[in-house]
């Protein structure tokens, strides 16, 4: 049952950003900080990529795809008017 519902987000992404912190934020003249910042987001990546996806995460990127067609949509009407 749980391989079927899945996920609730993907796994990984705070480690991403703590990544991105340590990488673009701290910088220091050895470079320690971006070297350990590029580690850190290679974990999350890898992390990323073992997330289930299942009837939880499709749920919620449906309703994400739904309301960026309405945004487009309703863009092109107003730009007919």
């Amino acid at each position: 049952m749980r391989y079927l519902l899945g996920d609730y987000e993907k796994k990984g992404e705070t480690l991403k950003g703590l990544g991105k912190f340590f990488i673009f934020s701290l910088d220091d003249p050895f470079h320690l900080t971006t070297l350990t910042g590029l580690a850190i987001y290679a974990i999350g990546k890898v992390r990323e990529r073992s997330t289930n996806y299942g009837l939880r995460m499709f749920a919620v990127d449906y309703s994400l795809l739904k309301l960026e067609l309405r945004d487009v949509l309703l863009d092109f009407h107003s730009c007919r008017l």
